[in-house]
């Protein structure tokens, strides 16, 4: 059996549009673990507000260096993981440049190449997945959002893939096949969510 640990933010945790949360079989970790069978097991470990390295003052407890290693150890030993975050670094407070974004999850991917699960257990193969774009008007369902953050977050996938093949990690834009929902404009609906799923299977058979 191939073990697949999904790491991410509120769009891996399964944040509804409407409030609450889309139900196991709805989300894309568990429409991809529909997809690919009992011959893989897929572990969701998403987080609303999560950071790439980011600590936030006032959403605690949400900075995903600080979480990356306690889950890298929880899960061991496991053959993929898929990291898609950086929604979240666009926030208005945290006022990051995209030099900073790019080093964000290069550190993460360093903070991974660096865990010691050999010799006791094989290292992971790594994908990065740059996240879905923000819609416009995001600020008005989401304060803690500027307008730039639409405009912004449609340079992820420029600015994540060189460093995830600069750590011989894969890549995806999980943009070229999902997108944010109209009624608030920065999670997957259910369609969105089945969209990824499809795609995230092709690719992680690809891989593995």
């Amino acid at each position: 059996m191939k073990t697949i640990v999904c790491f991410g933010d509120s769009n891996t945790f399964g944040s509804h549009p409407l409030g609450g949360r889309h139900p196991y079989e709805d989300r894309w970790t568990g429409r991809l673990q529909g997809l690919l069978g009992d011959e893989y097991r897929v572990i969701e470990e998403g987080l609303g507000g999560r950071t790439t390295v980011f600590e936030d003052e006032i959403e605690r407890g949400r900075c995903g260096s600080v979480a990356l290693p306690i889950c890298l150890g929880t899960h061991k030993p496991f053959d993929l993981l898929i990291i898609m975050l950086g929604t979240n670094d666009l926030k208005a407070r945290f006022n990051l440049p995209e030099w900073d974004l790019a080093h964000a999850m290069r550190e993460l991917l360093r903070m991974v190449k660096a865990y010691p699960f050999q010799p006791e257990f094989p290292a992971p193969q790594i994908l990065v997945v740059s996240p879905i774009e923000i819609a416009p008007g995001v600020s008005q369902t989401f304060g803690c959002f500027g307008e730039d953050a639409a405009e912004r977050s449609r340079r992820f996938a420029a600015i994540y893939e060189p460093v995830a093949r600069e750590a011989g990690a894969h890549f995806m834009n999980a943009a070229q096949y999902a997108g944010p929902s109209r009624q608030d404009r920065l999670h997957m609906d259910r369609e969105g969510h089945a969209a990824l799923a499809e795609a995230l299977a092709t690719k992680v058979r690809e891989i593995l």
